[in-house]
């Protein structure tokens, strides 16, 4: 006998309809900690001085504290009109204290535009810093780092700042 169910995610993740499970599939279901993050992130020095992106991250849990990320980022401020970065990584997420994580990723991708000299647009990041629960599921994150285009002229400190919240998500 089957039984018709919908499994919605919350967040900006996209909603999952499932038809038809059996009580077999239903046993299967696990859950999949998620974080979904969004900040602002400050260049101390770019092509053409200091400059901002605004940018989106999601954290998908492969264990308690290791997870698989991806990013995105698009400029906000400074004199760059059209640079973006699209990346991917890993990172580790410990709870410190009560409220208090520590996550620290790494992230490689591709990034250019708006005159920046991205060389060949290879691009690392490494972001360290803490995150706040300031209620049930929703955080205050802030992070420093390095971002390095290794073949081209752009290579900063960073800094960011934003929010995120935390969900879990039903896989098969």
């Amino acid at each position: 006998m089957c039984q018709h169910s919908r499994i919605f995610c919350l967040g900006l993740s996209c909603q999952i309809q499932a038809a038809d499970l059996s009580t077999a599939d239903y046993k299967n279901l696990t859950k999949q900690k998620t974080f979904e993050h969004l900040l602002y992130e400050a260049y101390g020095n770019s092509t053409h001085g200091p400059a901002g992106v605004l940018g989106y991250q999601v954290d998908s849990f492969f264990t308690n504290n290791f997870y698989f990320s991806i990013a995105i980022y698009g400029i906000v401020s400074g004199n760059q009109g059209g640079f973006g970065i699209v990346s991917a990584g890993a990172g580790l997420r410990y709870n410190l204290i009560n409220n208090l994580d520590f996550d620290s990723k790494l992230l490689i991708g591709s990034g250019g535009g708006g005159g920046v000299k991205g060389g060949g647009g290879i691009m690392f990041e490494v972001l360290s810093g803490l995150s706040w629960q300031l209620l049930k599921n929703i955080y205050l994150d802030f992070k420093i780092g390095y971002l390095k285009f290794p073949t081209g002229e752009l290579e900063t400190f960073t800094y960011n700042f934003g929010f995120s919240w935390r969900y879990d998500k039903l896989i098969l």
